[in-house]
């Protein structure tokens, strides 16, 4: 059971650490428009995010079985895209 909450929580944070790469990455043209925090950590933020998400999709995996791994990518990818990229982009630029 806590492999499986720990894996939840991996891919929670995972899920918002891409929703602010995505934005800054798409909302910005230009380098000095984006968040200095971002920024700064650019690279650092890209590698916390894949790794947090492997682990978490793994641990998934192992846990829960292939067909609910399968099934925690797919509504990972429909979770960050669809809920959390706007609303962190709602945030960011303050509306």
């Amino acid at each position: 059971m806590w492999p499986l909450v720990l894996a939840l929580v991996m891919l929670v944070v995972s899920a918002f650490e891409l929703a602010f790469i995505w934005h800054c990455q798409s909302s910005y043209r230009e380098r000095w428009e984006r968040p200095p925090f971002y920024n700064r950590h650019e690279v650092s933020l890209f590698f916390s995010w894949l790794g947090l998400f492997i682990v978490g999709i793994v641990l998934v995996f192992i846990v829960a079985g292939w067909k609910w791994g399968l099934g925690g990518i797919a509504i990972y990818w429909v979770v960050t895209g669809l809920v959390l990229q706007p609303l962190v982009g709602r945030i960011i630029s303050g509306h």
